[in-house]
């Protein structure tokens, strides 16, 4: 089979296993004006009815290769079509999406020419996917395939994401090695930066970087209007979390 016809097979094995398997419930994400900029979407398995936010969380151990791959690739595919949904309503048009996302084994078992496929299949502006690269956080070494394709992504227009930043091995050496567009930081910290001068000085110095480098700086997780205030009044790009109220499927948009 030439390798179109195979790049197509693969992409109808995406979108057949959406209706059996997998959907998608989308969080907003806001500016610090409480204007929602776009959605955060948690993959969920319908039989289980679990979130598959991380590798950690697919239905088969990473080490199977096929199943975690499959996964993100079906959520890739589908980020598209929302985004291109989202484009053809006045009031979405420049909504942003984020998705967790399997790099390393999308790569290795579908090669980026299968993601080129999907961009360029959907015609949207690529600008407004964030896809949270999960190994960038949770590897102890990045190796070149990785950080190739992360850097082809990012010719292509896609925005990348360390999810949960200071955590795992996401840190200030990880900015210098691997090109991403964004920083997410949430968990714990968000809650103790209200009690820890420490942490309110790491966090300052966080921004002051970031701002440095032109990275934008989502923060997750926050669950009441004392953190929201805080983290607004610190101009943070984008916020996320409890706060916000609702779990929303496709439909409830």
């Amino acid at each position: 089979m030439m390798k179109r016809e195979v790049l197509a097979a693969e992409e109808r094995r995406c979108s057949r296993i959406n209706k059996e398997e997998l959907f998608f419930k989308f969080q907003p994400m806001v500016d610090s004006r409480f204007c929602i900029t776009g959605m955060a979407a948690e993959l969920h398995h319908a039989r289980c009815n679990r979130i598959i936010n991380s590798v950690k969380d697919l239905l088969i151990p990473p080490a199977s290769g096929t199943s975690s791959a499959l996964e993100s690739a079906w959520s890739f595919a589908e980020a598209c079509s929302q985004i291109s949904r989202w484009e053809k309503e006045e009031e979405k048009q420049d909504w942003k999406l984020s998705i967790a996302f399997h790099l390393d084994a999308v790569i290795r078992n579908y090669g980026i020419d299968f993601l080129k496929r999907i961009l360029n299949k959907s015609q949207i502006d690529t600008s407004k996917l964030y896809l949270e690269v999960d190994e960038i956080a949770s590897l102890p070494r990045i190796d070149c395939t990785l950080i190739n394709g992360i850097k082809a992504l990012r010719s292509m227009g896609v925005k990348i994401s360390v999810n949960n930043f200071g955590t795992e091995y996401s840190s200030l050496h990880r900015l210098k090695e691997v090109p991403v567009d964004r920083i997410t930081i949430g968990g714990e910290f968000i809650e103790s930066i209200f009690h820890n001068k420490t942490d309110q000085l790491i966090f300052s110095n966080i921004m002051a970087l970031a701002k440095m480098l032109k990275v934008e700086v989502l923060i997750k997780d926050i669950n009441n209007l004392e953190q929201f205030e805080y983290f607004a009044k610190n101009q943070c790009d984008m916020l996320s979390g409890d706060v916000l109220g609702f779990r929303a499927n496709q439909q409830e948009i």
